[in-house]
């Protein structure tokens, strides 16, 4: 048999959006707000979620003050040549995090100053 399901709700929930909503809520936070929204943008985006993509997409754009890139951004942010360094080394690393979460160490964190210093 396998591994048991440890229950989802009560506390766990309550200390999960705490997370989430701290982290996403634009008058808070160690990252800029828009930042923040590439980030949700292309998480949303590598899970499969239309829903919180284009949510993320519409916020990306209001922060960027570019509601096209914010578009472009969500339906493929590699594609996208206007990206900064720092946009593309957060958005890779969504990415990778989302869907390959395994392959992401401390290491890579302290490797990369853009990473190491957030």
């Amino acid at each position: 048999m396998g591994h048991p399901v440890p229950p989802r709700g009560g506390a766990h929930a309550a200390r999960f959006n705490e997370y989430i909503l701290g982290l996403l809520d634009p008058n808070a936070g160690l990252l800029p707000y828009a930042d923040r929204e590439l980030i949700a943008t292309v998480s949303s985006a590598e899970n499969g979620c239309s829903y919180c993509r284009l949510n993320h997409a519409v916020s990306l754009g209001d922060a960027l003050g570019d509601k096209k890139l914010g578009t472009r951004i969500a339906v493929d942010y590699r594609e996208v040549r206007e990206l900064t360094a720092r946009q593309r080394t957060l958005a890779d690393f969504a990415a990778t995090l989302s869907v390959r979460p395994g392959e992401v160490s401390d290491d890579d964190l302290d490797r990369d100053p853009i990473l190491r210093d957030q």
